[in-house]
C-alpha cells in the first residue's frame, strides 16, 4: 500500500487551495502544527521533523527528528531550536530539544528528560517550555522551566503534565493542563477546573483568557469545547458589580464586597483552603478569610 502523503492548505479570497506535498520520498509525517518564522519562512511541526517550504514543495530539515515537534523559534543567530517529544536524529542524540543550524541537527543546553509539549518566546528572548519532565540540562525542572541562553530556572510547577502555555500582558504565565489552567503570580494557583484536556490558550491585549480543548465544565459549569474568561485575583474582588478581576485597586471595597459575597453564601465568597481547590471548597469558614487576607495584601504590596 502506498503511503499517504498530506497537504497543506491555505484559503485566499474565500478559496481553499493544496500548497504542495510533503516530499513524497519521504515516509508520511503528521502535521502538528504551522509557524511562520521570524525571516517570514513557512515552516511544519511534523511527527517526524520540522517541515520547510523551499518555494514548490514542503522537505524534511536533515535526517529529520524521530517524534512530534511541539514548537520552534528562531535563535539570534538565525538558527532554530525546536523542542517536543523526539530523542533522536538519524544516529544523533537530541533529547527532545534540538538546534536546526542549518546541516544537521544537535543537541541543545543538555535536553530534557520528559517531553515537551508547548514553547513559547518572552519579550527578553528567553523561552518558557512545557511538558512532562522533570530535569532539564540535568538539573530539576518540574513540567515549566525557563530557558534564558542555554541556563535553565525551574519554575516549579505543582501540577501534571502541561499541555500548552500561555503568557498575560502583565507577564503572568499560564500553563494548562488535563484538568485545569494556572497562573504564576508569584506562586502558581489554580483559576479553572476543566473535565478534560485544555489543548490552546490564546489571552487578548485586555487580559481575557480563551481557551479550547475537550472539556465540557469549567468550574462546574457548561462550557462546550471553547470557554472565556479573566483571571479572579482573590485578594481583588473589586467594587460591587465589577467586572471578573476586580477593578485594579485594593482597597476598602474588596472588604465590603467579600464579607457581603461571604455571609449570603455567593461562591465568590468561597475561596477554601490555602493552595486547595478552585472556587473554593464548599465550606465557608476562617480559612476563606485567610486567604482573602493573605492574597489582598499580598497582591496590595505588589501595586
Amino acid at each position: 500500500m502506498a503511503p499517504h502523503f498530506p497537504t497543506i492548505w491555505r484559503c485566499a479570497n474565500g478559496q481553499w487551495a493544496s500548497v504542495g506535498n510533503y516530499n513524497t520520498s519521504l515516509p508520511a509525517s503528521g502535521a502538528r502544527g504551522f509557524k511562520f518564522l521570524a525571516d517570514g519562512t513557512a515552516t511544519v511541526l511534523g511527527s517526524m521533523g520540522l517541515l520547510r517550504w523551499d518555494g514548490t514543495q514542503w522537505r524534511i530539515l536533515g535526517a529529520g527528528l524521530n517524534g512530534d515537534v511541539a514548537g520552534v523559534q528562531q535563535l539570534a543567530d538565525g538558527s532554530l531550536l525546536a523542542a517536543g517529544l523526539f530523542t533522536q536524529s538519524g544516529t544523533q542524540s537530541v533529547p527532545r530539544l534540538a538546534r536546526w543550524d542549518g546541516a544537521a541537527w544537535t543537541p541543545y543546553a543538555g535536553g530534557l528528560d520528559g517531553g515537551v509539549y508547548d514553547m513559547i518566546v518572552e519579550p527578553d528572548g528567553a523561552f518558557l517550555l512545557g511538558g512532562d519532565f522533570g530535569y532539564a540540562g540535568g538539573q530539576p525542572a518540574h513540567r515549566v522551566a525557563r530557558l534564558n541562553g542555554t541556563q535553565w530556572t525551574d519554575l516549579q510547577f505543582p501540577g501534571t503534565l502541561v499541555r500548552r502555555l500561555g503568557r498575560m500582558p502583565d507577564g503572568r504565565i499560564l500553563a494548562a493542563t488535563a484538568t485545569g489552567l494556572w497562573v504564576l503570580d508569584g506562586a502558581w494557583r489554580q483559576i479553572a477546573s476543566t473535565d478534560g484536556a485544555i489543548n490552546g490558550i490564546e489571552v487578548t491585549p485586555s487580559g481575557e483568557i480563551f481557551i479550547g480543548g475537550v472539556f465540557s465544565l469549567v468550574n462546574g459549569q457548561p462550557a462546550n469545547r471553547i470557554a472565556r474568561g479573566f483571571i479572579r485575583d482573590l485578594g481583588d474582588p473589586g467594587s460591587a458589580g465589577a467586572t471578573p478581576g476586580g477593578d485594579g485597586v485594593h482597597d476598602l471595597n474588596d472588604w465590603i464586597v467579600f464579607i457581603d459575597q461571604f455571609f449570603r453564601g455567593d461562591p465568590l465568597g468561597d475561596l477554601g483552603m490555602q493552595g486547595g481547590v478552585v472556587g473554593g471548597d464548599r465550606r465557608y469558614d476562617l480559612n476563606d478569610f485567610i486567604v482573602f487576607i493573605t492574597n489582598f495584601f499580598r497582591e496590595c504590596n505588589a501595586e
